[in-house]
């Protein structure tokens, strides 16, 4: 009569984890399609943006439209693709989209400043407190999205 009472506690158990372990399997099932829907649409949003600017400005791209073309492209490889940047690498393109932006605003169209004068120039914003400030603080959040990336 143990035995029996056993066999049925044991098989009581064993259907109670079998359901645990459905049900889990039921949530996370659903967790992955909701993530796959978002990530899905994550990717569309990225790429109809990178070929909304092609589109708009062509080959004719200023550097601050190739600039934010190329963070865009930067956050779409770090949250879609989880790429890891060296440090180094993220010095670089944190260094393109500050010479970019800055040399972009200052440059005028019809008055192109020449290569010598732009690295002076690059160079003078560099020691700059404010460009410091900016810089470092692209570098830290970069660098937290990069991170939280590779826990992913």
């Amino acid at each position: 009569m143990a035995s029996v009472y056993l066999v049925i506690n044991v098989w009581i158990d064993f259907e109670g984890q079998i359901e645990a372990v459905l049900k889990i399997s039921t949530l996370e099932n659903h967790f992955i399609q909701y993530y796959n829907r978002i990530y899905r649409k994550l990717e569309q949003i990225f790429n109809d943006t990178i070929a909304n600017i092609d589109e708009t400005f062509g080959s004719n791209q200023d550097r601050v439209v190739q600039a934010n073309r190329n963070l865009v492209e930067m956050v779409r490889n770090v949250i879609l693709q989880s790429k890891h940047y060296t440090p180094v690498e993220l010095n670089d393109h944190v260094d393109h989209l500050l010479e970019a932006i800055f040399i972009g605003v200052l440059q005028q169209p019809h008055n192109k400043f020449p290569n010598e004068y732009e690295s002076c120039l690059l160079n003078t914003m560099k020691d700059s407190d404010i460009l410091s400030e900016a810089r470092d603080e692209m570098l830290f959040r970069f660098s937290r999205t990069i991170d939280t990336a590779r826990i992913a």
